[in-house]
Formats: structure tokens, sequence, C-alpha cells
């Protein structure tokens, strides 16, 4: 396991570590180079490490490969973002939950939509503890998740404040 924290490695480290494989390093590559950092870095390169990370089953950047925009209504960009959901990245199970409330690429299946939420609202996902307040409140978790919608709805906050708060420490 690399212990440095990749999103404060210094570039050449971070290459290092991306052409050793590693996953992570790779997608916080992408990432720099499809930002910009720096002006010789080429959108060909930024794809390159996606690719890699993706390929490496990195949560996030399969999240990215389902939400892209050749793939939005595309039963593939579900299969990536299903992909995500199942490795635990929050926001491809709320994005999957999305899907399944409003049969977008999947069949319409509030049960499945729920399970995913609850799964995202336990990582401290706020807007997936919204969402089952609000599903709580339209009557359509029952049968299947019976807390009431204040549970979530006080979950939701404390999440968000959570996150406020964190921002609010950032300078």
């Amino acid at each position: 396991m690399i212990s440095i924290r990749l999103e404060t490695a210094t570039s050449s480290r971070l290459l290092e570590l991306a052409e050793a494989g590693d996953a992570n390093a790779q997608f916080e590559l992408f990432r720099r180079l499809s930002l910009g950092r720096r002006a010789e870095d080429q959108p060909e390169q930024a794809c390159q490490w996606y690719g890699r990370a993706a390929s490496q089953g990195h949560p996030a950047a399969l999240w990215r490969a389902g939400m892209s925009s050749e793939l939005v209504d595309d039963p593939l960009g579900v299969h990536w973002i299903r992909q995500a959901a199942e490795r635990g990245f929050a926001a491809a199970q709320v994005c999957l939950a999305a899907r399944y409330l409003n049969g977008n690429g999947v069949p319409r299946d509030v049960a499945l939509a729920v399970q995913w939420l609850v799964r995202a609202a336990e990582q401290g996902e706020a807007s997936a503890s919204y969402k089952l307040g609000q599903l709580q409140d339209e009557g359509a978790t029952r049968g299947i998740d019976e807390r009431p919608s204040a549970f979530w709805y006080r979950l939701a906050a404390d999440q968000y404040r959570d996150l406020w708060l964190q921002r609010a420490a950032v300078p």
C-alpha cells in the first residue's frame, strides 16, 4: 500500500506510481492533466491515464465512463455506473438509484433505488439521505425501509453540516 497523499505528490512521483500500475495514481494523473495544470499537457495523455485507471476498476474512473455524454442513455453507461456503485463509489450509487427511480436505461424499480440510496447514505452521501427522506414522505419506501423520513432528513442535515464545516476550514 502506498502511503503518500496523491493530491500533494510531485508530478514525477505521481508519474512513477502511475507507470507502475497504481490505479489511484493513474486517476489522479488524469485529473491533473484534464485540469490543464501544465501547458504542455495533452488531452490524449489524460485519456490514456483515465483509461488505465478504469480498466483496473477504479470506481471514480468507472463512474466517469458511465456518465460520459456518449453513454448517458446507453446500457453500457449503466454497466459502468453499476460497476462503480458496486465498488462503493457513493456518487455512482446515487446515480444508479436515480436511474432505477426514473427507469432511465434500466427497468423502473423503487426497491433497488432505495437499496442503492441507503448504501450511499451510509457512506455519508447527504443527497442520498435527503432523497430517502423525500421517498419516505411519498410513501415509496413502505415495505422496503421503514425508518421515518425525519431520520433521513436529520442524517442529511448532519452530513451537509459536516461538509460545510470541512469546506469552511479550507483556506
